[in-house]
């Protein structure tokens, strides 16, 4: 696993352990606002579901928040591809959406971000999932129509928590 390449991929992770453990989105008891929340609250529910509660910070809860990272971001990756099968298969055959989607659950790059502590993966599920829902909201019309198009707004601000560069899709 990659984990956090030596520094490399920022504070992401002591961001959402200094949430979990703290309540405080920053460093210590400092808030900090230069960073997006979405990362860090998925990384300190991951914490929280899986590894359990902390009580005093210790490398053993420290390593065991790691790997529920691991194992939260790669469940992320499976529905991400289920996500991704289930809107395709929508307008292409479904044999195209089933292979279209295993290129993307198994390629490579994607395998490697499951074991890096960045945003990367969460961030490719609420970009497909906000593709699906807004093209789902495009496609639909009727009385339920302004509530699609809500939802698909709702995953788009989930996606712009997440990374900021979405909000100018």
């Amino acid at each position: 696993q990659l984990g956090g390449l030596s520094r490399m991929t920022d504070e992401w992770y002591l961001l959402g352990v200094n949430l979990i453990t703290s309540g405080t989105l920053g460093l210590s008891d400092e808030p900090i606002v230069l960073r997006p929340p979405g990362y860090p609250v998925f990384v300190a529910g991951a914490l929280r579901l899986i590894a359990g509660r902390p009580g005093p910070l210790s490398l053993g809860y420290w390593e065991r928040g790691i790997h529920a990272v691991y194992l939260a971001q790669s469940l992320v990756l499976s529905a991400t591809v289920v996500t991704l099968f289930l809107w395709l298969a929508g307008f292409v055959r479904r044999r195209v959406a089933f292979v279209s989607a295993l290129a993307l659950g198994l390629n490579p790059y994607s395998i490697v971000l499951v074991g890096l502590l960045h945003y990367d993966v969460l961030h490719v599920f609420f970009i497909v999932a906000g593709g699906w829902a807004l093209g789902s909201a495009i496609a639909g019309c009727g009385s339920n129509a302004t509530w699609r198009m809500l939802l698909a707004g709702v995953v788009w601000c989930l996606a712009t928590l997440v990374r900021p560069a979405s909000l100018l899709l």
